[in-house]
């Protein structure tokens, strides 16, 4: 399931197991209150969507604690986790592959 809310913590995140998942995108910067464009919610949706692939298949586990691939996942530095560095490597690809006639986006 992807919902769109008026605005959340983050850009976006999702919550998930084998069985389903959900994704929100926030409509809304969390950082400067400004409306989000449709390309950045499209990216960020992109960027989720890995998250919800990887819940699905197994590969990330987030209850009670972090597991990536069967291993316990604790200290990672946020960019370092590597679900998340899949899922930003993954991100631009899907993005592209369906919204190839959105203008550039920029980072």
């Amino acid at each position: 399931m992807v919902e769109f809310v008026t605005q959340a913590e983050t850009y976006g995140y999702c919550v998930g197991d084998k069985d389903s998942a959900t994704i929100t995108i926030s409509k809304t910067d969390p950082y400067s209150g400004d409306r989000c464009g449709f390309s950045e919610m499209m990216m960020t949706l992109a960027h989720e969507m890995v998250h919800a692939k990887q819940f699905l298949r197994g590969e990330l586990k987030s209850e009670p604690n972090w597991f990536w691939k069967g291993r316990a996942a604790r200290n990672y530095k946020y960019i370092n986790q590597p679900w998340e560095r899949e899922a930003f490597r993954m991100e631009r690809e899907l993005f592209w592959a369906c919204f190839p006639f959105s203008a550039p986006f920029q980072n």
